[in-house]
């Protein structure tokens, strides 16, 4: 097996730079490992924009819900509104409804007054009228 010499810095930073043997299974070792590191970098990438595209996507649809909550206690409002109207309305109905009928009940009453009159009694009853006038 071929040996390759490479120097290493001292870790202590003395200025000072070693040399140690390496083998050539050692250097492929390392080949294989930094396109693995790359691989891997590449994926932790891929994985933070995913991440960034998840959270854009979440912010979205926080700003839609808020929305649509917002349409929601409109509509709510509304429904509340249309429910009291009725309510006014039924009883403006019952009202009219009451007015009504006694309405018909003095109609009613005024046509027996009048169908009971004789044409004497019209007569005396006009008289009286035009002699308080």
């Amino acid at each position: 097996m071929m040996s390759q010499i490479i120097m290493i810095k001292d870790k202590k930073k003395t200025g000072g730079v070693w040399p140690k043997l390496f083998n050539k299974s050692d250097i492929v070792l390392n080949e294989i490992e930094c396109d693995f590191i790359k691989e891997r970098e590449i994926a932790i990438r891929k994985i933070e924009e995913d991440i960034i595209d998840i959270n854009q996507i979440m912010n979205e649809l926080g700003t839609m819900i808020e929305t649509q909550g917002e349409t929601i206690n409109s509509i709510e409002g509304s429904i509340i509104k249309a429910k009291e109207e009725t309510e006014k309305g039924t009883e403006e109905l019952e009202k009219a409804q009451k007015i009504q009928q006694s309405t018909n009940n003095l109609r009613l009453k005024i046509a027996g007054i009048v169908g009971s009159l004789t044409a004497t009694s019209i007569a005396t009853a006009v008289a009286t009228i035009i002699i308080i006038l």
